[in-house]
């Protein structure tokens, strides 16, 4: 399979509010900030349109470019925004 049918099977499996917890708790298990922004990314191209859900979290569509990416520094209280926005919350347990 293609690198391009991969991403396309992604962002359809990522339309699955479960398969897309599941793929955002799998990249905070990496304890990697980089590895968690953009499998967050992914799953906003996947669930949402960007503009109108940047609008609706009183946020612009370029923070997610300039943020949710390798090299990004987003605050916490913009990812829980993004997060209640995308209908998920951040959870704390003991390792």
């Amino acid at each position: 399979m293609s690198f391009k049918n991969l991403r396309k099977q992604l962002q359809e499996d990522l339309k699955d509010k479960d398969k897309a917890r599941d793929y955002l708790n799998s990249a905070l298990e990496d304890e990697d900030l980089a590895t968690f922004l953009c499998a967050l990314m992914d799953v906003l191209y996947a669930q949402v349109e960007l503009t109108a859900f940047a609008a609706s979290i009183g946020m612009n569509r370029g923070y997610f470019y300039k943020h949710l990416n390798a090299h990004g520094n987003p605050s916490l209280a913009d990812i829980m925004k993004i997060m209640k926005g995308l209908g998920y919350h951040l959870v704390i347990r003991i390792k």
